[in-house]
């Protein structure tokens, strides 16, 4: 069995993986339940002005495979006492029961909602923006 690959936008061009959930000021996080939605999703960003640079993308075995560092680790450990709890627990079980997790990063505010409505379109679900010390949603 080969080692898996990460998903490639339509174009080709791959999309960077992250190897953990972090939710940093600027991003918006999102679900997508089936694979072959996110090439759709991906020019559906691209329509709202995002570079596939801005785009990351976690399946169930990113966070099998990786290995976090201590300053990981200390963020987890943040995370798991905020508010942020309860979200990062429900997208480590939806990325285990086989969904997508999308993060596009440096999101400017004016955008929030194309890309919110872009993910949307393509099927994604419980959509949050993530601002300095906030954490809006966008989508249930």
């Amino acid at each position: 069995m080969s080692a898996p690959t990460y998903l490639q936008s339509a174009v080709a061009d791959p999309i960077t993986a992250s190897r953990t959930l972090h939710f940093s000021a600027g991003s918006i996080v999102g679900l997508v339940d089936r694979p072959r939605q996110t090439s759709g999703l991906i020019a559906a960003l691209a329509n709202a002005g995002i570079q596939r640079e801005q785009i990351e993308i976690m399946r169930a075995y990113d966070l099998t495979t990786c290995h976090p560092s201590f300053i990981q680790r200390m963020t987890d450990l943040l995370h798991s006492v905020g508010p942020e709890c309860e979200l990062d627990r429900r997208y480590r079980t939806e990325l285990a029961a086989g969904a997508t997790v999308v993060t596009v990063r440096d999101v400017p505010a004016g955008q929030h909602d194309a890309v919110a409505l872009a993910l949307k379109t393509a099927g994604g679900h419980c959509i949050h923006s993530f601002g300095r010390f906030t954490m809006r949603t966008l989508a249930p």
